[in-house]
Formats: structure tokens, C-alpha cells, sequence
């Protein structure tokens, strides 16, 4: 789910006219290593779901301009995602966690796009970890098969 949030993760415009993504990509990550991602999508009222399986399991992606749970295991992180163009932005917040207390918050503006035949997302992450501010810019790219 990390990585679909990650790709999908920047600023609102309009939730219509999303671009297609729908393929098979091989990624790198530095945690698993190569990996494949197979990518659908359907429209609904108002925008786009964009349907990831990655590793046996399926994320889904919502654009339509609306805040949505990044991920179940942490309900307070969301984010909201439209469409301009050839590009899904998004905006990526929430708490920093743990052991059951807050201990900072994050945010992530990203866009995410087609460059040729790769998938491209860029992202640039703020995090506030007590009184310390991080600040840190990500580029990924997914190649499509």
C-alpha cells in the first residue's frame, strides 16, 4: 500500500480525465528489490479507482478529489487525489506514531505520471518529528512491460 500511496500522493485539482496507468510494470525498491505491478482502473461518479496488485496483494487508489484512509492499519493517515491532465496529484498526511502516541505528523505532495513507457511518480515529504523538521524529496520510476 506504501507504494501506491507513495505513487499516487500530490495536490487537488479535478477529479475527471484521469490519465490510464493501466498495465503491467516492473519497479525496484529498496526494501524488496524488483517486483511486478499490475495496474487497472475503472471510472466512477466523480473520478477514478486505480486498482494495484503488487506481491499477491491489491491496493486501491481513489481520485476523486475526496479524503480517503491511506491505510487501515493507520485509519488518520489520508489523503485526497485528483487529476489534471496526464498527472494524478495527491496530498499524503497524518500523525507519526508510537507506541500509541503522537509524536510528529508527515506530508507528502506528490504527482505521478507517464514518461514514455514509465511510471513516474515524484514526491516531496515534510516531516515534523518533535521539534525537528525533515524535509525529503522522492523520485520513483516503474517500467512498463
Amino acid at each position: 500500500m506504501k507504494a501506491l500511496v507513495l505513487i499516487f500522493s500530490l495536490l487537488s485539482v479535478q477529479a475527471f480525465a484521469c490519465p490510464n496507468f493501466t498495465g503491467t510494470y516492473t519497479c525496484q525498491d529498496e526494501e524488496t528489490g524488483s517486483y511486478q505491478m499490475d495496474i487497472t482502473q475503472r471510472n466512477i461518479s466523480g473520478g477514478t479507482v486505480y486498482t494495484s496488485v503488487e506481491n499477491g496483494e491489491t491496493y486501491e487508489f481513489i481520485v476523486d478529489g475526496k479524503s480517503h484512509v491511506a491505510d487501515p492499519e493507520q485509519p488518520n493517515v489520508v489523503y485526497v487525489a485528483n487529476c489534471s491532465g496526464n498527472i494524478v496529484n495527491s496530498v499524503t498526511s497524518g500523525p507519526l506514531e508510537e507506541d500509541g502516541q503522537t509524536v510528529g505528523s508527515m506530508k507528502a505532495i506528490s504527482e505521478t505520471f507517464l514518461r514514455g513507457n514509465d511510471l513516474v511518480t515524484k514526491s516531496k515529504a515534510t516531516i515534523i518529528y518533535g521539534d525537528q523538521e525533515f524535509q525529503q524529496d522522492y523520485e520513483s520510476s516503474c517500467s512498463r512491460n
